[in-house]
């Protein structure tokens, strides 16, 4: 909803970030909860992700953490911790 407010391309934000050694990212609903990981050269993933979030008018969104390549493992320990958190949430 704001890339198309203010007329810019949030797709093309992960081109930018790829070009400059950024691989991975985890992304949360904007209720906090995590949803999943994407590898950035996944563009058919990238392109569902924002389908599904565009024309929402800011009501329902995406935060997403990118990770260098120098920090694929940082971005595994989270996305394994986040894993089994939200899991021990829904067995509550």
């Amino acid at each position: 909803y704001y890339f198309e407010k203010y007329a810019s391309d949030g797709l093309g934000l992960f081109s930018n970030l790829r070009d400059i050694g950024y691989t991975r990212a985890l992304i949360y609903e904007n209720t906090g909860k995590y949803l999943l990981s994407v590898n950035l050269d996944d563009e058919q993933l990238l392109q569902d992700i924002h389908q599904f979030y565009s024309g929402r008018k800011g009501a329902r969104y995406c935060d997403i953490s990118v990770f260098h390549d120098e920090d694929i493992e940082s971005c595994e320990t989270i996305r394994t911790a986040e894993i089994e958190f939200f899991a021990q949430l829904r067995e509550k």
